[in-house]
Parts: structure tokens; C-alpha cells; sequence
């Protein structure tokens, strides 16, 4: 009986999971991006200046249309660990898929998910969670499989945010951009099923703009650039092919604004008394293998 759950109850379980969790993220980037392009109210008089509003702008809500999307994160999260977890305590003897393990190929990941920053950027300054809301994400990165447990190389991510409260009227999106080196360890490379870790650490920038500004010059009313401290991310290998997975993953980075450049300052200038804030992701990555040699 043991041998029969573990040789086809654990597996299409697996399947069912990555399944659901790929469904349930298209379905939130695609109603993220929906909201992000949808038109915004215009002013009549163009020339008038923008007055102080006690009504927040329209943008996504964790109260109405975010509650969809934070039930669907909420699964995805929970399947995710659930199914690593069974993944982790499965053993490999006792009829779990066995796969090929990669090494000495070049691994090419892309994909996307869900964002949301928070935390202080300095003092007397609005905190990220003021200047952005909820965002999309599309990452890519390049690494080396060195061995079939370990992997290095340099990763690549690119966000939209709704504009948040404490933003400029004019600003009706943030743009983020992250990049960096990184580590992955897979804790079960010969598994059809593999989790991993990736570490990493690198450079963060954030621009806040209006994006329909017609200004031929600059339509960024704010840029912020600095380190992004650390990045770790946890996620699950499910193997289609020899050379192809799908990767369901959750992740946070701890990060640091160092300059400010504002329509107010002649350029960059240094952030006073600066705090560290994070990010927080979750999402679904399709990784390539390229390998060198068999």
C-alpha cells in the first residue's frame, strides 16, 4: 500500500499542484495587468493645478478585487509547501520518478508573479508601501548548473505598480527594476520533483511617473536607486522534460534606496538616514536546460 502512494498517489498529486498553482497565477498577473492599463480620469483644464484630494485614487484594493487575488496566493502558497514537504519526506527508493540530474548546462529561467514592497526608505520620506501598491513582475535569469545540486549566475526582474497614496497626483504608475548575482541549491535533483533555494544580492532602482505624459524630455517625477541587500527564493522543479520545468516560487528581498532624484533636486542626492524595506514575490518560472555535454 505504501509502495502504491508513493508510486502513484504522491506524483499525481504533484501534477494536480503545479497545475493549479500555474491556473491560479495567470489568472492574477492577468487581472493585475487588466487594472494597470485600464484609463485613468482625466482633468479637463490641463492647466490646472492638481489640488490635494481627501479620496484616495482608484487602484486595486486588498478589501475588494485584491481579496480574489490574495485567496489565490493563498492557495498557491500553501500548495506550494505542501507539495515540497511531501516532495522533501518522499523517499527515493521506494518508487518516487526518478529523472536524469542536470549539470554542466546553462539554465535559462523565465517568468512571472505577483510584487508588493513595503517598508521606510529615509527619513521624512513617504515608504515604499505609500509610493507603490500591488505590481506585477516578470523575471529572467541566466545561471550555470555547475553540479546537479548547485547552479550560479546572474538574475534580472522588472515590475508595474499601481501608484500608491503618498505618491505625486500626476504619478499614475511606478516602474522597479532588479538585478543581481545568485546562488540555487536543489535539495533533490534526481527527482521528477525538486526543491530549491536561490540566494542572491545585487542593485534596485524605482521610478515614479506618469506614463501617458506627453513631455518629450523626462515623464519621471521621482527615481530612487540602490542595493538590494539580499534575495532568497523557495520554489519546486517540476520536470516535463529532461530540459524543461515548471517552477512554482514564493520569494522576499531586503533592499536599500541610496539616492534620490526628484523634480525638485539638479540630480541625485544621498538618502538621509537610510532604512532597509523589502519586497515580496510569488510566482511561476519555466526553466529551460541547455546542457554542454552528456
Amino acid at each position: 500500500m505504501t509502495r502504491l502512494i508513493y508510486t502513484h498517489v504522491v506524483p499525481s498529486a504533484m501534477r494536480l499542484a503545479t497545475l493549479a498553482i500555474t491556473i491560479g497565477f495567470a489568472y492574477a498577473i492577468a487581472d493585475l495587468f487588466a487594472s494597470l492599463v485600464r484609463p485613468r480620469t482625466l482633468d479637463a483644464d490641463p492647466t490646472r493645478i492638481p489640488q490635494q484630494s481627501t479620496q484616495s485614487r482608484p487602484k486595486l484594493s486588498f478589501t475588494r478585487k485584491g481579496n480574489v487575488m490574495n485567496k489565490i496566493i493563498f492557495a498557491t502558497v500553501t500548495g506550494l509547501v505542501v507539495t515540497t514537504s511531501t516532495s522533501l519526506a518522499q523517499p527515493a527508493e521506494r518508487g518516487a520518478t526518478e529523472v536524469a540530474p542536470i549539470s554542466n548546462a546553462l539554465e535559462i529561467a523565465i517568468g512571472g508573479g505577483y510584487m508588493r514592497s513595503t517598508g521606510d526608505i529615509g527619513r521624512d520620506m513617504a515608504s515604499v508601501d505609500e509610493l507603490t501598491d500591488n505590481g506585477a513582475a516578470a523575471e529572467l535569469s541566466v545561471t550555470y548548473r555547475w553540479t546537479p545540486q548547485f547552479s550560479v549566475g546572474v538574475y534580472g526582474t522588472l515590475s508595474a505598480y499601481e501608484a500608491g497614496e503618498r505618491a505625486a497626483p500626476a504619478t499614475d504608475m511606478g516602474i522597479g527594476a532588479m538585478a543581481g548575482v545568485k546562488a540555487d541549491w536543489h535539495f533533490r535533483p534526481t527527482l521528477a520533483v525538486d526543491p530549491w533555494v536561490s540566494i542572491g544580492a545585487g542593485w534596485r532602482g524605482l521610478w515614479l511617473g506618469n506614463v501617458d505624459s506627453e513631455d518629450g524630455e523626462d515623464a519621471t517625477e521621482r527615481k530612487l536607486n540602490g542595493i538590494e541587500l539580499a534575495r532568497v527564493q523557495f520554489g519546486l522543479d517540476y520536470r516535463i522534460s529532461p530540459t524543461f520545468a515548471l517552477a512554482p516560487y514564493i520569494g522576499a528581498a531586503a533592499s536599500m534606496f541610496i539616492a534620490e532624484d526628484s523634480m525638485a533636486s539638479a540630480g541625485y542626492e544621498e538618502i538621509a538616514n537610510k532604512e532597509v524595506n523589502w519586497s515580496f514575490t510569488a510566482g511561476v518560472l519555466a526553466r529551460f536546460d541547455v546542457p554542454f555535454a552528456r
